[in-house]
């Protein structure tokens, strides 16, 4: 999930429209933040503190949200963030766009792996993890 989307999310949660959370950012409109939540447009870091601050939430908390593949908005257990997970994020926030994927990567890989670690056994015996892993391997 990209960031915009993230915000759309919370933004609906919370139950603002795109110009009333863009009237709480100073030199920020609808159009932009509509924008943005569609990935057309690209946004600077102090606005999007800006947008989390409103929304009652972190750039932290978001970016988890985003990474997150077992994310469930009624689930009762948020994501919860670790140190080292937090870190990343603040790496991400000064990072520039190579140093950005590469941290993406390492998220997306941490993802895959604990979903492959929670996979359950196959009826035949096999694991399902052995027959994700034959898959993916196929792809690369």
């Amino acid at each position: 999930m990209e960031i915009g989307e993230v915000v759309r999310m919370l933004r609906k949660q919370a139950g603002y429209s795109q110009d009333k959370l863009a009237y709480s950012i100073p030199g920020y409109d609808g159009g932009n933040l509509s924008r943005f939540e569609r990935g057309v447009q690209s946004i600077d870091l102090d606005k999007l503190k800006a947008i989390a601050a409103t929304l009652n939430t972190t750039l932290a908390e978001m970016f988890a949200i985003a990474e997150s593949a077992t994310y469930n908005d009624t689930a009762p257990g948020q994501p919860t963030l670790t140190a080292e997970i937090d870190e990343l994020v603040t790496q991400y926030i000064h990072a520039d766009e190579r140093g950005r994927d590469s941290i993406m990567g390492i998220a997306r890989i941490q993802t895959e792996k604990q979903a492959i670690k929670n996979l359950p056994k196959a009826h035949d015996g096999n694991t399902a993890k052995s027959s994700l892993a034959k898959k993916r391997a196929k792809k690369r």
